[in-house]
Order: structure tokens, then C-alpha cells, then sequence
């Protein structure tokens, strides 16, 4: 059971009111301030969700870069089963913290809970899906080295393209990335404040795997839609049932209409078009 504050009464404004300053410390950083309230709440200042939507002083403090230090100072004070508390759309601080581009959050949120990766939203989007959108290719590659995969048995014992290509992105670019694709199990073997309806253990296969795989390829991480082609070859003719009636949903139109996915829809230098030649 999910531990939280849903604002839907009478009493939502002076909640909220009575969360202004907590709000306000989140969104500049001021730790000071957040530390006073969290000593005079302990257990309810840190899950509260402060804001309309529901979001938690993490939720509010993860969209920022420049608000890094006060997130690891709030991390330290809170349980792996508080990482996971969403807003109202069931989005944790690691969706909003990929949709954001915050690469060193992320890290700090999924080594306290390496669960994170696996939590999906009322829409059933984990948070490689937002920075699949973003088109944020350093963020795409670390959340796919931390998404724990369970094939069925239809892929088990074939070679992961998507391993071996993260492998080699990895090197070449140098990442240091410290986390195993599949993380072990935490000692309760739980899903760390995730109930199992938010839980994704297969995020690549059907409409997920759908949905990550055609934002890639709408920002034009198409190297990586490809290694995720291969491991997941059912996902090129993958049409979601709500939309089974449009044929341009799949894999295949989404390249299609993606002219600069062509040559001849691209616009290339000279140099540029020799490589492509090659």
C-alpha cells in the first residue's frame, strides 16, 4: 500500500498551505529550511505530496540539476520505498528526473532503489519512455543498463543485441556506469513500495516496448531502436488494441514518416554524405 497524501477534499488548500515553505525550499534548493520541517515531521514532511498534483518534495526537487545537493541530502533521509511515491498520474521521482535530463538523480535514486526503473505510470510508460521523448541519449543508455528484462521463453538463451550494443556504447563513450542490467533482488524481495499494478518485470515486450521503441525513433535514437528491434523482433508489427484500427501505428510507419530517416529526406554536407555512402 502506497503511503501518500491524494489532495481531493475540502481541506486540500490548507494541506497545501501548510506545505508552502516545504514547496518553496524544494524548488530553490534551500536545504536549511527543508531539514527544520522534515526534524518536525519526520514521517510525514518527506511522502506529503506538496503540490496540486501530489507531488513529494523529491518529485519537485528532481526537475533541476541545479537542486542536486539538496536531492542527495533528502535521499539519505528517506526509506527505497519512499523513492517510489508518485504524483497523481503515478509518475515517481525517477520519471520526472529522466524527463528532465537529470542523469545524476537518476543514478542517486535507482542506487537507493534499483527497482525505480521497472515503475510505470497510469499510462504505463517506465521512465526510459521519458527519455526516450526527450531524445537524451545518455539517459536512454543508463536506464537501459538498469531496467531489469525478464524474457520469455521465446528470447531466452539468444544473444541480447541490446546488451552487446549497450556494451560497446558504453566503452566507446566511456560511461561509468556502476549498475548490472538485471539488479539482484533486495533482501525482502519485494518491489520497494511498488505495488505489482505499477510494476513492470517485461517493460520491452508488447505496448511498452511499443511505445519506448517509437519514441526512440521519433528522436532519432535510431541505433538504439534498432538493438532493441533485434532482442524484440514482434515489436516491428506491434499495433497497440486501442489503435488497432490505424495501420500507421507500427514500427515500420514510424520510420516511414520520419523522412530524415533517408537519405533523401536528410539534409547532408558533403562530408556527411560520404559517410553515409560508405
Amino acid at each position: 500500500m502506497e503511503i501518500g497524501y491524494v489532495l481531493s477534499d475540502p481541506t486540500d488548500d490548507v494541506i497545501l498551505g501548510h506545505y508552502v515553505p516545504l514547496h518553496k525550499a524544494a524548488t530553490k534548493g534551500d536545504w536549511a529550511t527543508a531539514n527544520e520541517f522534515i526534524k518536525r515531521e519526520p514521517d510525514i514532511a518527506i511522502r506529503a505530496g506538496i503540490t496540486e498534483e501530489s507531488e513529494t518534495m523529491l518529485i519537485v526537487a528532481v526537475k533541476s540539476k541545479r537542486r542536486n545537493n539538496f536531492v542527495k541530502k533528502l535521499v539519505k533521509h528517506m526509506l527505497p520505498e519512499d523513492l517510489a511515491l508518485g504524483d497523481t498520474r503515478k509518475r515517481t521521482a525517477l520519471h520526472r528526473a529522466a524527463g528532465a535530463g537529470n542523469i545524476e538523480a537518476a543514478k542517486l535514486l535507482v542506487e537507493k532503489n534499483p527497482y525505480l526503473p521497472n515503475a510505470q505510470n497510469y499510462d504505463k510508460q517506465i521512465p526510459l519512455f521519458y527519455a526516450a521523448a526527450r531524445g537524451d541519449r545518455e539517459m536512454c543508455l543508463y536506464l537501459l543498463r538498469v531496467t531489469t528484462i525478464n524474457d520469455d521463453d521465446e528470447t531466452k538463451g539468444t544473444t541480447s543485441h541490446l546488451s552487446q550494443f549497450l556494451s560497446r556504447s558504453l566503452t566507446s563513450a566511456n560511461h561509468l556506469l556502476q549498475y548490472s542490467q538485471n539488479p539482484k533482488l533486495m533482501e525482502d524481495g519485494k518491489g520497494k513500495g511498488i505495488d505489482d499494478l505499477w510494476w513492470n518485470p517485461t517493460p520491452f515486450d508488447g505496448e511498452s516496448g511499443f511505445k519506448i521503441l517509437r519514441q526512440l525513433i521519433n528522436s532519432g535514437l535510431n541505433d538504439i531502436a534498432l538493438a532493441l528491434l533485434q532482442d524484440k523482433p514482434k515489436l516491428a508489427f506491434f499495433i497497440p488494441e486501442k489503435e488497432n484500427h490505424r495501420l500507421d501505428q507500427n514500427f515500420l510507419m514510424a520510420i516511414a514518416q520520419k523522412p530524415s530517416s533517408f537519405r533523401s529526406g536528410a539534409s547532408f554536407n558533403f562530408f556527411q554524405n560520404k559517410i553515409y555512402s560508405c
